[in-house]
């Protein structure tokens, strides 16, 4: 998707199309013909009704930009220096957010408002299911009595323990993107 300029300019429809489950896309594509800004396909996408998790990529990453990239319609900002396993991780993150309906305040940075939502919906969700044994209880209660940056690094530490592959499943082949919970 995107060789061409031409192909570029019907993202939009196509990503509304096949329902992916995450798309990352560049701020600025760059061709012979223009230029194409992702956040334009973002808004467009959105418009034709598309739900999934929509990242953008870029390297103007200063809460001015990122307010902008969220009022269009993105989901998180990755930066163009971020690792691949960064990248698998937020995008992982954000699908699991949208399935449980997270609610995101408007009023800060969009990736620090996400990273505390992913950590509050994982936290409630793990509360939710009934714990395994006394240390998973006490577990779950000494997370959800730390502060944010903490509940977060332990929720995901947990997961990785429980589930060493969990984040293993994301590719950068959107066909391959099938997540589930096994």
């Amino acid at each position: 998707l995107g060789a061409s300029y031409e192909e570029a300019t019907r993202a939009s429809s196509f990503i509304a199309q096949e329902r992916f489950d995450a798309c990352v896309i560049d701020q600025n594509l760059e061709y012979g013909e223009g230029i194409i800004h992702g956040t334009s396909i973002i808004k467009e996408a959105r418009q034709l009704g598309y739900r999934g998790t929509m990242i953008i990529r870029s390297a103007n990453n200063t809460e001015e930009d990122m307010r902008f990239y969220s009022r269009m319609g993105a989901d998180n900002t990755a930066g163009k220096n971020m690792r691949i396993s960064e990248l698998n991780d937020m995008l992982w993150e954000e699908i699991r957010a949208k399935k449980q309906n997270i609610k995101v305040q408007k009023d800060r940075p969009l990736i620090e408002r996400n990273a505390d939502d992913r950590a509050s919906a994982l936290v409630s969700q793990m509360s939710r299911k009934r714990p395994a044994n006394q240390e998973a209880s006490s577990t779950i209660r000494e997370i959800e009595g730390r502060n944010k940056k903490k509940q977060r690094t332990l929720v995901l530490a947990q997961i990785r323990r429980r589930r060493p592959h969990a984040f293993d499943r994301i590719t950068t082949n959107p066909m391959d993107n099938v997540l589930s919970d096994t």
